[in-house]
């Protein structure tokens, strides 16, 4: 100071016998020149400030701060601390790291550091609360991540945190994960609703389909379906399945030899799940036509009877996902519970078809037995049992004896449709027409666009 300069001290911690025994306080010290009329230093100035009070209060109020964070570090729910209006991260624990999946918060605001949040609702409630003062409360609330195929879902709560003035200048936040609880909870409300449905519903259709909208919406996935296996084709034939929007159906036929070697799992009645088709070896060569019809990830559900692949239930995901144990049980569940009501729905149709069969024939039987002429018997018969199966044309044609031609006589179709009475050559329906029927084996086309030749199925 005599040399003309300055000094300070901030909270210079001291020993003084200010009551007859050392006692520790902190001062803040300044030290400063004062010049004589020469204009050179002829003293110094000391001014003091005892800070010891607000040192003592400072330190008190770190070691609580300490004890406080060291209890959340060791909690199993997360917490965060964030000052100030923008959310900025002063505080974060190891299990708000751990569902975060990432540890960058300190110093950083939140919309910096979760993009992603945007638009699910967790940075408007945390400004309502800065902005009000008021705490929030959220249960079940679902959060989705760094793209995360699956949500998750979490407990928690906003409560601000204010200085001795009352003013809020951050907010507390500290919460549970509670996604298993949630998956919990979906599996019953789906088994149970699925239970009345199944109770319900008549047609194995119907019953797929309802088992397949509620899975899909309980799961989040992007398709649930359930269809028919070929065996020896090895295609997958779906009437209905259910889809999330801007989700194409896999309705009508799929090669599934198009879609990688996992047929092979399935024939062998193996339960199928796939978290990246990418990564999976059955898979890998064809991820890309996978992935073109938003099954990034899949579970299947084969039906074998007999020893024999009948059908299967498929849950498709649009981007990767770890199928979590929660959602592998409840696909079980659905697909045991569906297969039974769809086994059980058959059962009772095939036993109403069968009894309206025989009250068909019966009634069959009596008309043509009050017949005596030929040509009524066949009029009568075709016109009944083409209305009975509900074709467009039913007819009746005797063989020539050398078995190259064919006489329709017997000819019922319905009034949009023309008669085909006349003679024919068998040639004329082609090559499969002549080997099946002239070895007494019976002609059955599904489709003759699909399955003949383009003449002869222009003749038919």
């Amino acid at each position: 100071g005599l040399a003309g300069g300055t000094l300070a001290y901030k909270d210079q911690e001291l020993t003084l016998l200010r009551s007859g025994k050392p006692e520790q306080v902190w001062m803040n010290l300044d030290y400063s020149p004062v010049l004589d009329e020469t204009g050179d230093p002829g003293g110094v100035i000391a001014i003091v400030v005892e800070t010891t009070q607000r040192v003592l209060s400072d330190r008190r109020s770190a070691a609580e701060q300490a004890r406080q964070r060291e209890l959340f570090d060791k909690m199993p729910g997360f917490v965060a601390v964030l000052t100030g209006p923008d959310h900025i991260f002063e505080y974060a624990n190891d299990a708000y790291a751990a569902i975060s999946q990432r540890t960058d918060f300190l110093g950083r605001k939140l919309r910096e550091v979760f993009p992603d949040l945007s638009g699910q609702g967790f940075f408007e409630l945390l400004d309502q609360a800065y902005a009000t003062g008021d705490g929030v409360v959220q249960r079940g609330m679902e959060l989705r991540l760094h793209g995360a195929g699956a949500a998750r879902y979490i407990d928690f709560v906003y409560e601000p945190i204010r200085d001795h003035c009352g003013e809020v200048t951050g907010i507390f936040v500290g919460g549970y994960e509670v996604t298993d609880r949630m998956a919990q909870e979906r599996r019953r409300e789906a088994l149970s609703k699925l239970s009345d449905q199944l109770s319900e519903l008549a047609s194995a259709g119907e019953i797929g389909y309802a088992a397949s909208e509620i899975l899909g919406h309980a799961l989040g996935a992007s398709r649930v379906g359930y269809g028919v296996i070929d065996h020896d084709a090895e295609t997958l034939h779906v009437d209905r399945d259910w889809n999330a929007k801007g989700v194409e159906s896999l309705a009508g036929v799929v090669h599934l030899r198009d879609y990688g070697s996992f047929i092979d799992s399935l024939k062998s009645g193996e339960f199928i799940k796939i978290a990246d088709v990418r990564d999976d070896p059955r898979t890998a060569t064809a991820a890309a036509a996978l992935e073109g019809r938003s099954a990034r990830s899949f579970v299947n559900v084969p039906v074998l009877e007999q020893g024999r692949l009948v059908a299967v239930l498929y849950v498709n995901h649009a981007q990767a996902r770890d199928w979590s144990p929660a959602d592998l049980a409840l696909i079980r569940d659905v697909a045991e519970r569906t297969r039974t009501a769809v086994e059980r729905s058959r059962g009772e149709a095939a036993l109403r078809e069968s009894e309206a069969r025989l009250r068909f024939l019966d009634t069959l039987g009596f008309e043509t037995s009050q017949l005596r002429d030929a040509n009524a018997i066949l009029a009568t018969t075709t016109r009944m049992v083409g209305e009975y199966l509900g074709v467009s044309i039913c007819a009746y044609a005797d063989m020539d004896e050398d078995q190259d031609g064919l006489t329709i006589r017997g000819n019922w179709h319905e009034p949009d449709f023309a008669s085909i009475l006349g003679h024919f050559r068998l040639t004329d329906f082609g090559a499969l027409a002549l080997v099946e029927l002239q070895a007494g084996r019976p002609l059955i086309v599904n489709d003759v666009s699909g399955e003949l030749p383009s003449a002869d199925a222009a003749t038919f």
